[in-house]
C-alpha cells in the first residue's frame, strides 16, 4: 500500500519545510497564552487563525508548494 493518512503526509510535508513548522509552533503557542490567561474572544480568533492556516497548507502542500515561497 502506497497511501499514507493525511496527518503523515502533512509532518513529512513540514519536516522539509521549517518556516511553516514555525508557524505552526508560533500559532499553538499563541493559541496556549490566550487560553491560560482567560482570553477567550483572543483565544478563539487564534484558533481560528490556526485552522485556516492548516487548511491552506494542506491545499498547498498537495499541490507542492511551500509557504513562503510565493
Amino acid at each position: 500500500l502506497d497511501y499514507l493518512s493525511v496527518r503523515t503526509n502533512q509532518f513529512i510535508y513540514l519536516s522539509h519545510h521549517k518556516k511553516a513548522m514555525l508557524q505552526l509552533g508560533e500559532q499553538h503557542m499563541e493559541i496556549y497564552r490566550a487560553v491560560k490567561l482567560g482570553f477567550p474572544e483572543v483565544s478563539r480568533n487564534a484558533a481560528m487563525r490556526h485552522v485556516d492556516f492548516c487548511r491552506e497548507l494542506c491545499l498547498r502542500s498537495r499541490r507542492g508548494n511551500c509557504i513562503g515561497s510565493e
